[in-house]
């Protein structure tokens, strides 16, 4: 859940437009051929493109600054494909299931008409997510001892005898979107709710984050604050803070400790 989490593919995605705007200076593609100059490639990459002072460097190090000021690509939204909706989403592409993607053309075709937003705006993140084996139940791939088998040797399960514990499935598709320009982040949204909704029967478990524009407080202006609860808000609704054993009284201006100081002296 840490690699997968969307603040992690967010730098991940911020690194990766660093280093391919860095690559015909620094060279990194060119390093990862040889495996003598591979196994010195490590996290200094950064170090170097920071270093660097020629000028077709700049962006790169803007995105790399970002990072550091926590001004990270925004997530719009995400949603999770069954594998048998993923294959059936593909076929309306006419595409093969093991290799398509979603790709930023798909989502800028259901942008509002006055969006400017573009392709190079929009990152898709299309993550397999399995058992490593694919849509197999790696559980019929395991053999097991049985102390009735006569031979004493392992053997495969037959049949499912846990069928009822589990689901069908044992893949699915985990499709991500991420805007790097922050003020086009409402088209975007409105771009992958609008996608989201043309495939309602292969989508399940749809997030998107709403508009700021669309935050209305309960005398209907425009509020700042984002749609979903916070962490600490939400821990505050589960483990409600106790109120303290040392509580001054309002009324006599008397607190706890004076009074069971009075009580022993008497």
């Amino acid at each position: 859940s840490v690699y997968m989490h969307k603040t992690s593919r967010a730098i991940e995605c911020m690194i990766l437009d660093a280093m391919v705007i860095a690559d015909p200076i620094l060279h990194i593609w060119k390093r990862c051929q040889s495996m003598e100059t591979y196994t010195n490639l490590t996290d200094s990459i950064l170090k170097e493109i920071e270093l660097c002072n020629d000028d077709k460097m700049k962006p790169a190090k803007r995105i790399l600054k970002m990072i550091h000021k926590r001004k990270l690509y925004k997530c719009v939204g995400e949603c999770t494909m069954r594998e048998d909706g993923w294959i059936s989403y593909c076929k309306t592409k006419s595409q093969d299931p093991d290799k398509h993607k979603v790709t930023p053309a798909d989502l800028i075709a259901h942008a509002p008409r006055n969006s400017k937003l573009k392709s190079e705006d929009v990152i898709v993140d299309t993550r397999k997510i399995n058992f490593s084996k694919g849509n197999q139940n790696p559980v019929n791939l395991v053999k097991f001892f049985k102390m009735s088998h006569s031979t004493g040797k392992p053997k495969y399960v037959e049949g499912d005898p846990v069928r009822f514990l589990h689901g069908d499935m044992y893949q699915e598709r985990l499709i991500r979107v991420f805007t790097r320009d922050r003020s086009k982040y409402n088209d975007a949204v409105s771009a992958f709710n609008a996608w989201a909704s043309s495939s309602p029967q292969e989508i399940h478990g749809c997030v998107s984050w709403r508009p700021q524009s669309e935050i209305k407080s309960r005398d209907g202006t425009a509020m700042a604050t984002p749609a979903r609860p916070r962490p600490s808000m939400l821990l505050s609704m589960r483990s409600p803070v106790r109120p303290s054993k040392r509580v001054k009284r309002q009324d006599s201006g008397v607190s706890d400790a004076t009074m069971n100081s009075d009580n022993a002296s008497t």
